[in-house]
């Protein structure tokens, strides 16, 4: 039906869509039914030796009806690919809570995944790694991708025996790099080295296969403080830290091949690569980014072959002041630093301490040098325009199909989309940003994005409580009438937690976010809410709550109890008045005001719970009061009834002398009858 509404020149319409959804669902489902109903059917095969054919023939009815719906799953998936692509639609970002925390909730200090997205690779304050592998089988639950725990690594105090012995390390990892096929990951910290892990290759013996584990294989020195920043690409590996230096690495060596001072002893935060898109040139240029407490952003070229590694000197192409204001052509003393870097639509964009966003115009050379070997050259980086958005420092940006995240302190995440030049007459560049969710409870620390069950729109972040949140939207562009199709598969409201030791058990329970996404516009950086006034807002709604399902569960009964409690005082006289002189006055004393303690006038009780139920009087317990007509004022709003109180209801007083002797004349059926 696609194939021929694209013909008419309809395109992929949403009603398709929808469709083609439900019916990969359906197809989905079946294919995991199929699944488990084989395994139960081997299982017993397996077991009971018996010459029963119905089970083999069912064993062979499933072989042949799972062929069918792979293969019918596959050409629907490719039918859908040929009119859809997958991208994002900053609107949709939510974010999904994965389940995934660190059980003392320790601060996540580095995040990474793999570009394949089969592991996540997580540091956290305690000096350990935990790697969690990609969860397929439940991929089509319908509330994003979950991660099983693969691994927990913890550096040893102690070294041991053998060819691998781990390094003695007492400090915090505060950088990760992962290779695409997420087989390797490097570690880096406040122990000055970076450390090598790679997954084992041994499998065990026959047919028990082994599970694989990451293990230490090497360890690199160079650096002379702590290293913050990470990047790997092919065979090297670059990295910066806090001594000011930028290194390069060959992934099996264990000393730098080249070394760059950038920052002039002077800490850098971020590292980020920056590729010239030419279609003509089988191999563009790239460049290096980086930035730091000099308040520069630098870009240093990045090439590899030998002549450059051996015998030439690594040095910056192009240097240029970020966040500066007015006039300035220099930084002052409290400049802004660039705490985040990050490469896209051809532009440079830094992150800076005051959560500032400035974008770069890289520039480069009308014409290549001619002869010898091809090295990237860039003149200069010329500032174009500086957004404030954030209210804290931008800790994070990952770039993930052509749309730009942030991440703050201020707990916020906003998507930003590229930006317009200006017009030909004049103006200037248009960067507009969508909706920033606050879906933290504390500092955003950290940020990546990858792949994850066969799709390559997953972003993570983590915060300073160890919570990690996944963001994985995933609407349809159609290709022929460029219309896009609002298919959101993921909701931020309600994550259905699946058991996460083993993929074939059932979903365990389904579980709400720790707090409800906030959604707010950001034109202005005044409209995201900080910390301290989000934890009020926080505390404000439970202390409603709580005094919500007070008044509910409190009931009439807790209401007149309280009552009768305050305006005991005045029926004293009626409940423990003269009988005598009642009865003179035509007025039966109740059998429930005597009230005793014990055994004694139980009758007499007993007598006056049955007058007061004809009366229509409540009674509480074995006890029995008399209300009078009127309601007293309670001043207590806990105590008030949701209809209101009456308007007859006033706050007692005692009777003045004179007062109290005419009311007695009277008599009748006053205020005081039953």
């Amino acid at each position: 039906r696609g194939g021929a509404a694209a013909k008419e020149g309809k395109g992929l319409t949403k009603d398709l869509e929808y469709e083609c959804d439900l019916l990969l669902e359906v197809i989905s489902r079946e294919i995991m039914a199929f699944t488990f109903q084989k395994r139960v059917v081997d299982q017993i095969l397996k077991e009971e030796k018996i010459g029963d054919r119905t089970y083999e023939e069912r064993a062979l009815q499933l072989k042949d009806t799972g062929i069918v719906l792979k293969r019918l799953k596959e050409m629907l998936e490719a039918e859908q690919n040929l009119y859809t692509e997958e991208v994002w639609h900053p609107a949709a970002l939510q974010p999904v809570d994965t389940g995934l925390r660190h059980e003392k909730g320790e601060s996540c200090t580095a995040l990474t995944m793999s570009a394949a997205g089969g592991f996540l690779f997580a540091a956290f304050a305690d000096q350990s790694v935990q790697v969690w592998k990609a969860r397929v089988r439940y991929k089509l639950l319908g509330t994003g991708d979950f991660w099983s725990p693969y691994q927990k690594l913890r550096n040893p105090k102690k070294k041991r025996r053998g060819k691998q012995r781990p390094p003695v390390v007492h400090a915090v990892l505060l950088a990760l790099a992962a290779s695409e096929d997420g087989k390797r990951f490097f570690a880096a910290g406040r122990s000055n080295h970076i450390y090598l892990y790679m997954q084992e290759q041994n499998l065990g013996k026959g047919n028990k296969k082994k599970k694989l584990m990451f293990v230490y294989m090497n360890e690199l020195k160079g650096h002379s403080n702590h290293i913050y920043s990470l990047r790997l690409r092919g065979a090297f590996l670059f990295s910066t830290g806090k001594d000011g230096t930028v290194h390069m690495w060959r992934t099996r060596g264990r000393e730098p091949t080249q070394s760059c001072a950038v920052a002039g002893g002077k800490a850098l935060f971020g590292l980020a690569e920056l590729t010239v898109a030419d279609p003509n040139d089988p191999d563009p240029p790239s460049f290096l980014l980086t930035g730091g407490e000099d308040a520069r952003v630098t870009a240093l070229p990045i090439c590899t072959d030998s002549d450059f590694l051996n015998t030439e000197v690594w040095r910056p192409q192009a240097q240029a002041w970020a966040f500066l204001s007015g006039k300035q052509k220099r930084p002052g003393a409290n400049a802004e630093m660039v705490t985040s870097i990050a490469a896209g639509w051809g532009l440079v964009i830094a992150g800076g301490s005051k959560g500032s966003v400035q974008l770069f115009q890289p520039q480069y050379p009308e014409k290549r040098k001619k002869g010898g070997a091809k090295r990237p050259e860039m003149t200069e980086l010329t500032p174009l325009l500086k957004v404030n958005v954030h209210t804290g420092a931008v800790s994070a940006m990952v770039f993930q199909s052509n749309v730009l995240i942030t991440g703050s302190h201020d707990l916020s995440l906003v998507a930003w989309q590229q930006p317009r030049p200006p017009p030909p007459n004049g103006g200037q560049w248009e960067f507009e940003n969508e909706l920033g969710y606050v879906g933290h409870q504390e500092a955003v620390t950290g940020m990546c994005g990858g792949g994850s069950g066969g799709r390559s729109n997953v972003v993570v972040s983590a915060d300073a409580s160890g919570q990690l949140l996944s963001r994985a939207p995933k609407p349809g562009q159609d290709k022929e009438g460029n219309d896009v199709v609002p298919v959101t598969r993921y909701t931020s409201q309600v994550a259905l937690r699946a058991r996460t030791e083993d993929f074939v058990k059932r979903q365990k329970e389904k579980a709400t976010l720790v707090r409800r996404d906030v959604k707010k516009l950001t034109a202005n950086a005044e409209v995201l809410p900080r910390p301290k006034e989000l934890e009020q807002e926080i505390k404000g709604d439970q202390a409603l709550h709580i005094l919500h399902e007070e008044r509910r569960a409190a009931g009439a009964e807790l209401y007149l109890a309280k009552c009768l409690s305050l305006c005991y005082f005045k029926f004293s006289r009626s409940l423990f008045g003269d009988r005598e002189k009642d009865a003179a006055k035509g007025r039966a004393r109740p059998a429930a005001a005597q009230v005793v303690d014990g055994d004694e006038g139980t009758d007499e009780m007993q007598q006056g719970e049955e007058d007061n139920k004809d009366a229509g009087q409540p009674t509480i317990g074995r006890r029995k009061f008399i209300c009078c007509g009127r309601r007293p004022n309670v001043t207590d709003p806990a105590l008030a009834l949701e209809e209101g109180p009456d308007e007859e209801t006033k706050q007692w007083e005692p009777p003045r002398e004179g007062e109290e002797e005419k009311e007695e004349e009277e008599g009748g059926s006053g205020s005081r009858s039953g």
